[in-house]
């Protein structure tokens, strides 16, 4: 295959990749999970396997020679510069970006490409490969957790109820503006103390109880007296639940003052 080098560093010509069932080069070409596209330094497409067309949509036919690059446009930002000189004398790299495109019929698409310069014996671009995997369902999963984050968010700062992320030792990691509000302090102070330094003694032996209930099942609510940054008491039910917090476990709370 022309782009691979094996351990003898022998070349396999291009033309090695044939359409039969028994070429080994052949069959790891067309049995690779990601789409490979083998380009001239021209930026005319020689090559491409089923994969690619799945993914892309396009028949074998409708992406060779030019067609590819009517899909991908070599002279965009940022591809352009990943076709080299033939003349240069470089080394086999690797470059990779993630790509917004469409499908031929019509349907969002986002690529991870990812880039090889081939080499002659002589150390000079002899090909260009790229390797493409369809990473569409991970970008859309992205865009709508950070949509996701920014609702949460305005929710999260609105509230007028208490709402805090603690880990399981007990030491603040969030707070919003509300318990905050409720208990004087700022959010750098909140995020300095542990949830047993903010409540009454006799509350601290309860909430020691439904801790351990917590524990066992994933929720639970008490009640108990907070102390304020003034010294003063506060009433408050608090519910809890246990979660995943920045990939570790961790306390959601509501803290929600009786009075109110």
């Amino acid at each position: 295959m022309g782009f691979l080098k094996n351990s003898l560093d022998c070349y396999v010509d291009l033309k090695e990749i044939s359409k039969d069932d028994g070429n080994p080069y052949y069959r790891v070409f067309e049995k690779i999970p990601i789409g490979v596209a083998v380009f001239d330094c021209k930026g005319n497409c020689l090559k491409v396997n089923s994969k690619l067309c799945q993914i892309l949509g396009y028949s074998e036919s409708e992406l060779l020679g030019t067609g590819f690059g009517e899909f991908i446009d070599f002279n965009e930002p940022g591809i352009n510069s990943w076709i080299p000189d033939k003349s240069s004398q470089e080394t086999l790299k690797l470059q990779s970006r993630e790509k917004h495109y469409f499908k031929k019929d019509g349907n969002d698409l986002w690529l991870d490409i990812s880039l090889f310069l081939v080499i002659d014996s002589e150390n000079r671009p002899n090909f260009v490969v790229l390797q493409i995997e369809d990473i569409t369902g991970q970008k859309k999963a992205d865009i709508s957790f950070r949509a996701f984050e920014r609702s949460f968010d305005s929710v999260y700062n609105d509230l007028s109820e208490g709402v805090t992320v603690n880990e399981q030792v007990g030491k603040f990691l969030e707070a919003n503006p509300a318990i905050c509000k409720k208990l004087g302090y700022t959010r750098e102070e909140l995020l300095q103390k542990t949830v047993t330094e903010l409540i009454t003694l006799k509350s601290s032996r309860i909430f020691a109880e439904q801790v351990r209930k917590l524990y066992q099942n994933g929720q639970a609510t008490v009640r108990v007296t907070g102390i304020c940054k003034n010294g003063s008491h506060i009433c408050v039910d608090l519910s809890m639940w246990l979660i995943e917090y920045k990939g570790k476990p961790a306390v959601f709370s509501i803290i929600s003052d009786i009075k109110e």
